[in-house]
């Protein structure tokens, strides 16, 4: 996907934040940093004030972050993405039959999946990926990593992807382009596509590895595999990278 040109840019530091040069990938994850800090501190805000509880220390947390991201964003140019900032957080509007477990499955998952822009009507949303993860063991799995290794999951609406890429990872950051995959199976395949190479972290690009997540991905819908299944992954990896090695 990218030329040695390419990768050494991205490489070399663009940016000053705080008397440091950060890179783009090191600025972006600074920004993804500042951002969980105010969802979190809006969260432990909207708790407080739903059981009634002195929120105020929480407020200020919330108004710190804030500020932080503003001056991150002065000093590097980048823009602010509010809809990362954003959390589920209605607590009082739910109703008392509504189960607790449903209620932390809402909140996390739009903590989890960021949706960008965030699209109204007949979008892909957070809550319908977690549900669809849920559906499988292999998807629980992958669902499981995102929370334990902190992967930044964004699905993007963007029309400035080529035609038929699902998705990329770069770093521990996944980029999914909804307009490519469409419905939220397609979506959450894809997610789990580029979680298996997070997990993988080879640092290689080889037929093997990309057909190991085609076939974690095949699994979500079909658990146990066929050898014709797995033939005709291997036939599809090597027409789509012919230039990887096998191993």
């Amino acid at each position: 996907m990218w030329s040695e040109e390419q990768l050494a840019e991205l490489d070399a530091p663009k940016y000053e934040y705080g008397g440091r040069k950060l890179t783009e990938y090191e600025a972006s994850q600074q920004q993804r940093h500042n951002e969980r800090q105010i969802r979190r501190w809006k969260r432990e805000e909207a708790a407080m004030k739903a059981a009634g509880m002195d929120s105020s220390k929480a407020a200020a947390k919330v108004k710190e972050w804030q500020g932080r991201q503003q001056e991150f964003l002065a000093q590097t140019g980048f823009k602010r993405q509010y809809a990362r900032e954003q959390v589920f957080s209605n607590f009082q509007s739910q109703k008392v039959a509504t189960k607790v477990n449903d209620r932390v499955m809402l909140a996390r998952a739009s903590d989890t999946f960021t949706i960008i822009p965030p699209f109204k009507g007949d979008a892909i949303k957070a809550q319908s990926i977690y549900k669809e993860l849920q559906k499988s063991e292999i998807g629980k799995h992958a669902y499981d990593l995102i929370i334990s290794r902190k992967i930044n999951v964004e699905v993007n609406y963007t029309d400035e992807v080529e035609e038929g890429l699902r998705g990329i990872r770069m770093g521990n950051s996944i980029f999914v382009y909804a307009r490519n995959t469409r419905t939220v199976r397609c979506t959450t395949e894809t997610i789990i596509h580029e979680v298996t190479h997070v997990e993988l972290d080879s640092g290689k690009h080889t037929q093997w590895e990309e057909a190991y997540c085609f076939a974690q991905e095949a699994k979500h819908k079909k658990p146990q595999l066929t050898y014709g299944d797995l033939k005709d992954i291997i036939k599809l990896i090597k027409k789509l990278y012919p230039e990887y090695p096998w191993r």
